[in-house]
């Protein structure tokens, strides 16, 4: 029997179970040929302290893995402050880690944390440049750019972002956008959804689903709230059902009493596909700056296989991909209201089913696959 390469991925952001980070659905995905690792560290919560007492403990915590799909998620010390004496430590703990388990490939999605000596560690070396983080700072996007140059070969999540890439490096860069697991999605047992519904309070009305990480800098939640109390005036037996963390829900939520807008805060992955199977409409309501254009979020790629209808704001990403499905708005109140209107009389064509079907994570892990081995 062959021996497995070890991958050992390092993702953009910490892991969380009720997230689907792009990094970790690819690792799964590679996880079938591979011994995939993924790097964890735990997330903090909004506030200076939380922060600072997170990533003490980050410093200090002790090497351990946990399984989870198939992937080892391996928590180690990891310095978080962005300094060098932080870019030193990481790269000291990584050398050690990286010879324990014998790293023969290594992905790199950390915008600043983890640098990467390939010649030192004797690995072949992926950056995975997942976000547009040159326009926000000159030291990420100094950070990337070295990396970049370092790397045996770039991959990213669009052909703007690809674009954007060459400017920079003198390189090539492989598109491996975000995608869905399909076959989850569409065979999704109907309990799941009445179970959530149950669960949640959730009306047999008219549903719209907000699905994801609510980022105050990217998310527009308050302007979601305020296009739906302008469309419930219309469509008064109609909720919003906000799914997912964010930084604001909090404050939303006291604002927002009312049995017209739930907040369900982070649920189960488990439960997530149930939210898709039960909406009758989704929205991707994200603000537009080049962070967000060069994105492809991966809920407008997941209501597509759930064979839902989705409003969304005039991403580039997703105009270029010319989905049926999607209707696009300015970010104007009324206008969203009006388009979440139109939204309610499409109806789902089943020849528009093939359009995601090579955004399913399993091909665009076997393509990943590919690329690593095309460098040994």
């Amino acid at each position: 029997m062959a021996v497995r390469r070890v991958v050992l991925i390092i993702p953009h952001t910490s892991f969380r179970k009720h997230l689907r980070v792009r990094e970790f659905q690819l690792g799964k995905a590679l996880a079938s040929k591979y011994s995939v690792y993924y790097l964890g560290w735990l997330p903090h919560n909004p506030g200076f302290l939380s922060k600072v007492a997170t990533q003490t403990r980050n410093l200090f915590r002790r090497i351990s893995v946990e399984q989870v799909e198939g992937v080892n998620v391996i928590y180690v010390p990891k310095a978080q402050i962005k300094s060098e004496i932080s870019l030193r430590l990481n790269e000291w703990f990584l050398r050690s880690l990286c010879r324990e388990l014998r790293v023969e490939v290594i992905i790199n999605a950390s915008t600043f944390h983890c640098p990467i000596n390939k010649e030192e560690l004797n690995v072949r070396y992926l950056i995975d440049v997942v976000d547009d983080h040159f326009d926000a700072s000159q030291r990420e996007k100094n950070y990337v750019i070295r990396e970049m140059m370092k790397a045996d070969c770039i991959i990213t999540i669009t052909e703007s972002l690809q674009r954007k890439i060459a400017l920079l490096v003198n390189k090539g860069c492989v598109v491996i956008p975000n995608g869905v697991w399909l076959k989850q999605i569409r065979n999704l047992e109907q309990t799941t959804a009445e179970r959530i519904r149950e669960k949640f309070n959730i009306n047999e009305g008219f549903i719209i689903t907000y699905i994801g990480n609510h980022h105050k800098m990217w998310g527009n939640l308050q302007f979601t709230l305020q296009a739906f109390s302008v469309f419930a005036k219309q469509t008064p037996a109609s909720q919003l059902v906000v799914v997912g963390p964010g930084d604001e829900i909090s404050k939303l939520k006291r604002q927002h009493r009312g049995a017209n807008v739930i907040f369900t805060g982070p649920v189960d992955a488990s439960e997530i596909d149930g939210f898709f199977q039960l909406s009758d409409i989704g929205v991707v309501p994200f603000k537009l700056m080049p962070y967000t254009h060069n994105s492809l979020p991966i809920k407008a790629l997941e209501y597509c296989a759930a064979r839902k209808i989705v409003v969304a704001s005039k991403l580039q990403s997703l105009l270029a991909l010319r989905f049926p499905n999607t209707i696009f708005s300015e970010l104007d109140v009324r206008e969203w209201a009006k388009k979440m209107e139109e939204a309610k009389e499409y109806k789902w064509n089943s020849a528009w089913d093939q359009l995601i079907e090579k955004y399913d994570w399993q091909l665009l892990g076997e393509r990943l696959g590919r690329e690593i081995e095309n460098l040994f």
